[in-house]
């Protein structure tokens, strides 16, 4: 196989993996390697992957349960938003020095680290 054929073939296999899985394709794109399988599990212990989910009387939106009232810079409607939640998600854990243990505590606990 040519560079070119196994540079379109890995285009397509991401893209099915997208439509397929999308909420591990934005975790794949978004959070480097090692932080993969938490972010993974904070979001099932925080929403059983259900994008739509709104907890804490509203205050807690999307996979990442993100706190409107701790995180302002996030627009909550678009927080429902698969990428945009996981991109909120991955910038406060950035900004946390790379760890889910500040704001996803009780998750993070759950996920064993």
């Amino acid at each position: 196989m040519s560079l070119l054929g196994l540079i379109l073939a890995l285009f397509s296999m991401a893209a099915q993996l997208e439509a397929t899985y999308p909420i591990e394709a934005a975790i794949i794109k978004t959070f480097p390697l090692s932080a993969w399988e938490e972010a993974r599990c904070i979001q099932w212990e925080e929403a059983k992957a259900n994008p739509g989910a709104i907890g804490d009387n509203g205050l807690a939106i999307g996979l990442f349960q993100i706190r409107v009232d701790a995180h302002p810079e996030y627009d909550p409607e678009r927080l429902l938003e698969i990428g945009y939640n996981v991109q909120a998600a991955y910038e406060i854990w950035k900004a946390s020095g790379q760890t889910f243990q500040k704001d996803w505590i009780r998750a993070s606990w759950l996920c064993g680290r």
